[in-house]
């Protein structure tokens, strides 16, 4: 009869059995260690994962396990491997680490935790961690990312194609609109004339009235007419970039306004050896249109103060226009490049709504941005820059 001793030795040898073979069919590694922090149990799968025939050999060598941040190049501190960490009784959640030694040269992304093990009465009496491999979910996710890229990718070139039509055919539609408006409008001022030289003795003050503003309509549509065109060409202009003095195009431009102003009072502050690369076209086209409206706001003021310049920002130059005219609300700043948008009435200053429309096409065609900043009756400033992107 076996002896009851032995019995129960062999029971704890089969329960020990079990749960090491338990253990080692886990998908994760296990390493336990008691409270000394002397490892007394690591899975095969555990030193698989880190390389070495068990953890307490290696444990006792320093960093020789390898250990590194997920950068893959910043040693970890062995001490705070969360097995450790767990022996003095704190539980860690999932680290990532890197583990490159000699068994594992080509290296090896692993997530490990530590949960501290305590007796019945609550006695800390050791730590686990389990490991798992994070190569194989790495891969996967980065095969994901990879095909998510490619998909976004290509609908961001299918919707800019798509985009680019529409915009072509817009601007197509804009442009044979604009033309073709142009014959019947042409049409109403000739009749508008003939009726002034030849019957203006036959009307009354209502009809010469009338008459007034059926050609004060007209010119306000060849304008409207004027400017849809100047946008279009924006867009089908095909930009030759050189270097381009804009002072001098700055210069040239305050002098024609003060020339078709000679009643007005205007001083024009314009900073020297401005010279950038662009296509000189639109780029006068650019500065007629910040001047123009300059001086335009700035006609109630009894000396129009209006500066050109630039100053040198870290990510490169920002070119301003600043005068001293009738500003603008900021509550209402993301409308001043629309298209036909206006913040200030007819009555009060003339205008088609274009312009600056024109001059934020140009702009992005330069590779840059615009943008203003106002307040009512103190004037505004628009600031823009040039070639953000490299492009010329």
């Amino acid at each position: 009869m076996p002896h009851p001793k032995h019995s129960e030795d062999l029971f704890q040898v089969q329960q020990q059995g079990l749960l090491l073979s338990a253990l080692s069919t886990l998908s994760e590694g296990v390493s336990i260690a008691d409270a000394r922090g002397t490892i007394v149990y690591s899975s095969p799968f555990a030193g698989q994962l880190f390389g070495v025939g068990g953890l307490d050999t290696a444990a006792s060598q320093g960093n020789a396990l390898g250990l590194f941040h997920p950068d893959e190049q910043t040693p970890f501190p062995v001490d705070q491997h969360p097995l450790l960490r767990a022996v003095k009784g704190e539980e860690v959640g999932d680290v990532d680490l890197f583990i490159r030694n000699e068994n594992v040269p080509q290296g090896r992304h692993i997530r490990c935790n530590g949960i501290p093990l305590r007796d019945a009465q609550g006695l800390l009496i050791g730590g686990m961690s389990l490991v798992k491999s994070l190569d194989k979910a790495l891969r996967s996710e980065e095969e994901k990312s990879r095909k998510l890229n490619e998909e976004t990718a290509r609908r961001i070139v299918e919707r800019t194609a798509q985009l680019e039509s529409a915009n072509r055919e817009l601007e197509s539609f804009a442009y044979s609109v604009a033309h073709d408006l142009r014959a019947p409008l042409r049409g109403i001022i000739s009749f508008c004339d003939a009726m002034t030289e030849d019957c203006a003795g036959q009307l009354d003050a209502m009809g010469q009235d009338y008459l007034r503003r059926i050609r004060g309509g007209t010119q306000r549509m060849s304008k409207l007419i004027d400017g849809i065109l100047a946008l279009s060409r924006v867009h089908r202009a095909t930009v030759v970039s050189s270097q381009c003095d804009l002072s001098a195009l700055a210069r040239a431009i305050s002098g024609q306004l003060q020339a078709q102003s000679p009643g007005r009072t205007g001083r024009f502050t314009l900073q020297e050896g401005l010279v950038d690369q662009g296509d000189p076209q639109l780029l006068r086209s650019l500065l007629e249109i910040l001047l123009d409206n300059a001086w335009k706001f700035t006609r109630e003021r009894p000396t129009a103060e209006i500066e050109f310049g630039a100053t040198q920002e870290p990510g490169g130059r920002t070119y301003f226009v600043k005068d001293n005219g009738a500003g603008f609300e900021m509550a209402y700043q993301h409308k001043l490049f629309g298209v036909f948008q206006r913040l200030h009435s007819q009555s009060e200053f003339e205008g088609n709504g274009v312009g600056l429309a024109t001059a934020q096409r140009i702009i992005r065609r330069h590779g840059g941005r615009i943008w203003g900043e106002g307040q009512p009756g103190q004037g505004a400033c628009f600031f823009f820059t040039l070639n953000e992107r490299g492009e010329g």
